[in-house]
């Protein structure tokens, strides 16, 4: 059976920072961009990833992954 491993955003936006220091912090920030960026989506949604919900408002097919220079 696959187990799924929950990792909490904030403490690997901490690890990066404790391991690479300052020269860490652009990392440390799209992570928690992206953690921020998908409370928000399933905020707006009224349900969370792969969740069925009576007051769910629309749906989202998925994210592809970029970066911003």
């Amino acid at each position: 059976m696959a187990m799924r491993v929950e990792t909490n955003p904030l403490e690997m936006a901490y690890a990066v920072l404790l391991e690479h220091g300052l020269e860490g912090a652009g990392e440390a920030l799209r992570i928690l961009v992206n953690e921020a960026a998908k409370i928000e989506r399933s905020q707006f949604l009224g349900a969370a990833p792969y969740e069925r919900s009576e007051r769910r408002r629309d749906y989202a097919n998925g994210y592809k992954p970029k970066t911003v220079l």
